[in-house]
């Protein structure tokens, strides 16, 4: 929701949780995010590190191709990815 096919996004691990678009990512377990990442913090004793890189796209199919448009944005993705791990490293 809200990301163009292709369009690149690098967020803090808290950066999905309360948005204002209606965006309500779960984890594999269903819970909302805000609740993984809210336990994951709680469990450490203070914020979990990390990054989300994400990608939007336009059809979700199994086995659905890719768009062009996400087609043509992997080697940023790929980049983007590497750049965020290097950040976490320090």
């Amino acid at each position: 929701t809200g990301l163009r096919r292709g369009q690149i996004v690098d967020l803090p691990m808290n950066g999905l949780v309360d948005r204002g678009d209606g965006l309500r990512p779960r984890s594999s377990h269903m819970l909302e995010f805000r609740e993984v990442i809210g336990l994951a913090d709680m469990l450490r004793g203070h914020p979990l590190p990390g990054r989300i890189v994400a990608i939007g796209g336009g059809t979700f199919g199994l086995g659905a191709p890719l768009s062009p448009g996400v087609a043509r944005a992997l080697p940023a993705l790929a980049g983007a990815i590497i750049d965020a791990v290097r950040r976490l490293r320090g």
